[in-house]
């Protein structure tokens, strides 16, 4: 979600490669 993204952004948090890997997995 990408408020989800933009609430992490704004917690200082920028997880991309685990964000692409949690996208990965769930699309399989």
């Amino acid at each position: 979600n990408e408020r989800a993204q933009h609430a992490w952004r704004a917690a200082g948090y920028e997880p991309q490669e685990q964000w692409r890997r949690w996208v990965k997995h769930l699309t399989g």
